[in-house]
């Protein structure tokens, strides 16, 4: 039965994609309608979780998330929202636990994504797919419509129960050696939250598992750049442990050592560099665009090697717009005075007055795409 039902599903599905290329402009239901009219003489208050697989359009292969971790099934925000649409077209019944529509789902987490924080979301669900020999010994199937099934007044249950776990951050690459981690309670999605005893990180930072309550802040630091591999361990009440595992690249200069760490400023504050000597002094716009005051980040070499001093004699490096594909956690966005810097080291070109070392280089950072000052 399954695989006649899954071949049925796949014809249907290239029915649809042909007649979206054809009439892109039209809303088509004849998925929906198909797949309601198969499954309607169903009892679906006896799938047990409400989500039931075989009902969904899959947008991910839900089985790949099962809590083993293997070298396809990292988890990044594509693949997790493609596993958390794949549970939401798995509903038989409206009333599933955790879950929100897709744009309340990408809403919630864009309006939690904060600068030099990484605020990452999850999900754990039990859901349910037929058992491999549902047809004929648990449903019936007449005239391609599935019929519960009973043995002398006995409901035969055709269901196996599944279950789908994954974290991930919101964003790829990350650019500086610190950061805060928070994994807010309001982007923790289940059906089996008294299921749930711990969550647990791997930050690829050599400190092992750390426990990660719902709102906890942790301090993450690196020596070095690279890819970080961070792995999550989810403990259930029953001991029974799932793991996931996602990405990101660490991307940053190692500061040199014995060196003092600064915030950034901002216009009216006294003058005080980082770990590179660089002054960062961010700025916002007195009009506002959208309903909202637009800023910038300047970075400041000064030419004087105490660090902070007066600016005599000033070369001003305006940035392109960034596309804002880093995401806020990036403050400095794509490009900062580094990257100029390196090009400038690497004798990349670039039209540069001579003697650029007696200059004070002034780099001016849009921050995040934001182009009305």
């Amino acid at each position: 039965m399954k695989k006649l039902f899954l071949f049925s599903k796949g014809f249907l599905l290239l029915c649809l994609f042909v007649t979206h290329f054809s009439s892109a402009q039209t809303v088509n239901t004849d998925y929906a309608t198909q797949i309601n009219n198969t499954f309607q003489n169903l009892d679906k208050t006896k799938i047990p979780h409400k989500l039931l697989i075989d009902y969904a359009m899959e947008f991910a292969e839900l089985s790949a998330y099962n809590g083993t971790l293997t070298t396809d099934n990292l988890v990044h925000r594509g693949t997790y929202a493609e596993i958390y649409n794949t549970l939401l077209m798995a509903r038989v019944q409206t009333n599933v636990a955790g879950l929100v529509n897709p744009t309340t789902f990408k809403t919630n987490w864009d309006n939690l994504r904060q600068k030099n924080k990484i605020v990452v979301s999850g999900l754990y669900y039990k859901y349910n797919q037929f058992k491999s020999n549902a047809s004929p010994n648990f449903v019936t199937i007449t005239n391609n419509k599935l019929y519960d099934k009973y043995v002398n007044g006995v409901w035969q249950n055709p269901y196996d129960e599944k279950q789908v776990f994954a974290v991930t951050t919101p964003l790829l690459k990350y650019n500086s050696l610190s950061m805060e981690v928070q994994l807010p309670s309001a982007l923790w999605y289940t059906n089996q939250s008294s299921s749930v005893q711990s969550i647990a990180v791997d930050f690829n930072d050599g400190l092992g598992y750390q426990t990660l309550a719902f709102g906890q802040i942790k301090t993450v630091s690196y020596a070095q750049p690279g890819v970080k591999e961070w792995k999550y361990k989810l403990t259930l009440t029953n001991n029974q442990v799932l793991y996931s595992h996602s990405k990101i690249q660490i991307d940053a200069e190692v500061p040199p050592t014995n060196s003092n760490t600064a915030l950034q400023r901002t216009i009216n504050q006294p003058c005080t560099v980082n770990q590179f000597g660089i002054d960062q002094v961010e700025f916002y716009g007195t009009r506002q665009y959208l309903g909202q005051a637009n800023s910038a980040t300047l970075e400041i070499d000064y030419a004087n090697t105490n660090g902070c001093g007066t600016i005599t004699k000033p070369l001003i490096v305006v940035e392109g717009f960034d596309s804002g594909l880093l995401g806020i956690e990036n403050v400095l966005g794509e490009n900062a005075l580094s990257d100029f810097l390196r090009q400038v080291n690497q004798n990349s070109g670039l039209e540069l007055p001579s003697q650029i070392n007696t200059y004070d280089i002034i780099y001016v950072n849009w921050n995040q795409g934001k182009d009305y000052l």
